[in-house]
């Protein structure tokens, strides 16, 4: 083998006999590797420190956000209860306001029938009178219907051909001011 040597600087000779006797010394980390490795240890620690107080947190929040959830569970319950009873409330008042609907119309219907039977007994009566005056007193009917001529004359002062027939209240529907309902 030839000798291989390199040329170095009198100073790396130096470092290199200082850490040769460091060895030898039984201590093998220089100065510099001394600090380096404090500033690690030391920004591991503040490191470890910070993981701590994140898991210190966490933890609180999470004891927090159950005393949270314990207090806002059975008010959501409540809550989700009162929806249903509410749908079921809306659903039953559809249903009435369906059902007053039809009955209000069979009623309205019931009503025309009887303000046309009306008007039909009205004109029948105007007929019978009108045949009890134009007929003769011979007939023994016309007699009796004589005193009716006074009572049943619709063109008297009277306002209505209800009023013809005393005192009676007016039909449902008959009057000026009459109002449909609807609950919707």
């Amino acid at each position: 083998m030839a000798d291989d040597y390199e040329l170095i600087s009198h100073r790396e000779m130096l470092k290199l006999k200082e850490d040769l006797n460091r060895l030898k010394q039984g201590n093998p980390v220089s100065s510099d590797m001394k600090s380096s490795i404090r500033e690690l240890n030391d920004k591991l620690s503040s490191l470890i420190d910070i993981f701590d107080s994140a898991v210190e947190n966490l933890r609180e929040e999470d004891k927090e956000s159950e005393l949270i959830s314990d207090k806002i569970n059975p008010m959501l319950q409540k809550l989700e209860e009162i929806d249903e009873q509410n749908k079921k409330l809306a659903q039953g008042m559809v249903a009435i306001n369906a059902l007053m609907d039809d009955k209000l119309s069979e009623l309205n219907k019931l009503v025309e029938s009887l303000k046309h039977t009306q008007d039909d007994m009205e004109e029948k009566m105007q007929n019978l009178l009108h045949e009890a005056r134009g007929g003769s007193m011979s007939n023994p009917m016309n007699h009796e219907l004589a005193p009716l001529r006074s009572d049943m004359d619709f063109k008297s002062s009277r306002s209505s051909p209800q009023d013809s027939f005393g005192n009676l209240p007016p039909l449902p529907g008959t009057r000026q001011d009459k109002k449909k309902f609807k609950l919707f």
